[in-house]
């Protein structure tokens, strides 16, 4: 499994973990996000707007997978876009 620390830089709204969860769907792995001692599916709607992401927050992506490091990449992008 490949991990990634991320500091997420705006909060994050219903939207912006559709658009996480709509883009990890794309590819052919298994993707986490943790925070804390919190951990989900990085597509899984409700996994994401369940960590309450703020600015500053700090969690780390997992990837495991045929595509990891590709999903990995583009999770990291939109976390600190």
């Amino acid at each position: 499994m490949k991990n990634r620390k991320v500091k997420v830089v705006k909060n994050f709204s219903a939207l912006n973990a559709a658009e996480l969860v709509e883009r990890c769907h794309k590819f052919d792995c298994e993707i986490t996000l943790t925070r804390g001692l919190i951990k989900v599916n990085g597509k899984s709607l409700m996994g994401v707007i369940s960590l309450a992401l703020r600015a500053g927050d700090e969690i780390t992506v997992g990837a495991s997978g045929p595509e990891a490091a590709e999903a990995l990449e583009a999770a990291v992008k939109i976390l600190s876009a």
